[in-house]
């Protein structure tokens, strides 16, 4: 009399889509021993996940064996965004984009804040120091890859302040003022040629149209120019010049 064995109904249980470098647990059953294609015997291995990879398993029963293998599948979002440099004088601009591949939900960062989910990012930065971070999901597998890119936008430094104006009317050169976009205050004090105060003000916005604080036109003549500011870095500046008054 022969019997004939039944062959061991032979499975593996596992999670079939993965993010690049998980761990996971393959589990067996249906057998009485096993021997993987990772050269591992035993109902249950653990394998860490860099591309998708079929896994086989032999399950025995005796005399008698099966096989069953398994796909895992590894989601691998991948993001990025071009910008070259540590340190940005003020004002300056950012307009970045973001490449991505194999993600479908964009978030972009800015020292932890959440301030956009488009491709493209457009943005104004004070002076101070700032990490962008650039978030990229796949929806299936809720696998994320990021992307970190840290700088500083500092104060240049730079300040214009013209030696000459025309307060005439012409539109040309009709007002005096200081250019500079790195104050965060800034004061100035104009005097004549005996150190009487003409007039001051406040902000870099402000002008001087060549008249007194009453409204008076001044003379021709050259006066001194005392300007005292805070840079948005906390660096002061001072300086004592002359401007002249044309008509």
């Amino acid at each position: 009399m022969i019997t004939v064995l039944g062959l061991p109904d032979v499975a593996i249980t596992a999670d079939t889509l993965v993010c690049l470098g998980d761990t996971i647990t393959l589990n067996a059953s249906g057998a009485t021993g096993y021997f993987w294609s990772t050269g591992e015997t035993g109902d249950q291995i653990t394998v860490s996940v860099n591309d998708t990879t079929t896994y086989t398993l032999q399950g025995y029963d005796g005399s008698c064996y099966n096989s069953e293998s398994i796909d895992i599948y590894v989601a691998n979002p991948d993001v990025y965004f071009d910008l070259d440099g540590t340190e940005f004088y003020y004002p300056h601009d950012f307009e970045l984009e973001a490449e991505s591949e194999n993600v479908d939900i964009i978030n972009w960062y800015i020292n932890d804040d959440l301030v956009d989910n488009d491709n493209q990012l457009t943005y104004d930065f004070d002076i101070g120091s700032y990490t962008i971070v650039l978030e990229g999901e796949d929806q299936e597998s809720g696998c994320i890859d990021t992307y970190n890119y840290s700088f500083e936008v500092i104060s240049s430094g730079v300040v214009y302040i013209p030696n000459a104006f025309s307060p005439n009317n012409d539109g040309i050169n009709d007002e005096y003022f200081i250019v500079s976009e790195d104050f965060e205050t800034v004061d100035v004090s104009i005097f004549d040629r005996w150190g009487v105060l003409i007039i001051n003000w406040s902000g870099a916005q402000n002008t001087w149209d060549g008249r007194s604080v009453s409204g008076d036109e001044l003379p021709i003549g050259t006066y001194v120019v005392m300007v005292e500011g805070k840079f948005f870095n906390g660096d002061t500046y001072k300086t004592i010049t002359t401007v002249t008054l044309i008509r």
